[in-house]
């Protein structure tokens, strides 16, 4: 049996006006940088929103880390000029700085949680990187059947898709509680704020998808891992 318990809720930023200012003003960067898909989502929306062009303006090329994001860019009906299989920003600024990103102006929008690592790693390689926030992730309502079943200890597997999704499963369950399930995550950098929170993972997915999440929670559930 699967339960639902979502752990976090997305809503727009408290301000648009950085977000909106970076969109007006596309043709000054040479790369648009997404690791996520709902930062694909954001954009997107807020472009027909404010009355932009969903066609990004020639000289703009777009990265994306992962297959979920990069699904995410080809139904905006944009094409990804670099994009790495593996998700996280190692593997994104990898990526771009293979191709040569050094004094290129990349704009990256993401979430208000988004951790400084593509930030830095991209600044490191020389280009001049800007963040703008698209989206919000606040911890949703506190009580649901699925949470009651966990407090229960009813709950064999916790499949996790985020670090939000890991901080904010502890603020509604508590530690004890979640301590109790095996933990199965999508990717290394969910699995670090496992880790960081002193929690055993029992599986992470090869791959930052809803395949190798299934994968992973088989060999779980099988015992195999």
């Amino acid at each position: 049996m699967v339960s639902a318990l979502p752990a976090i809720q997305r809503v727009p930023p408290l301000d648009w006006g950085p977000v909106d200012d970076a969109l007006r003003a596309l043709h000054r960067y040479e790369w648009v940088a997404f690791t996520s898909r709902h930062a694909v989502h954001g954009v997107s929306r807020r472009l027909s929103e404010i009355g932009v062009a969903a066609a990004l303006p020639p000289s703009v090329k777009i990265a994306a880390s992962g297959p979920a994001t990069s699904g995410a860019v080809a139904g905006a009906g944009w094409k990804a000029d670099c994009l790495v299989q593996a998700g996280g920003a190692q593997a994104l600024a990898e990526g771009l700085a293979a191709v040569g990103v050094r004094g290129s102006r990349i704009l990256v929008p993401g979430s208000d949680l988004v951790r400084p690592a593509l930030r830095d790693l991209l600044t490191a390689t020389g280009a001049i990187v800007e963040t703008v926030t698209v989206y919000r992730t606040i911890p949703p309502e506190r009580n649901s059947a699925a949470l009651e079943e966990l407090r229960q200890g009813q709950i064999d597997i916790i499949v996790l898709a985020s670090p939000s999704a890991v901080r904010n499963l502890m603020e509604l369950a508590g530690r004890e509680v979640v301590a109790k399930a095996r933990l199965v995550c999508i990717g290394q950098t969910t699995a670090r704020a496992v880790e960081e929170r002193e929690l055993q993972v029992a599986s992470t997915a090869d791959t930052p998808s809803a395949e190798g999440l299934l994968e992973a929670v088989m060999k779980v559930a099988e015992g195999t891992k």
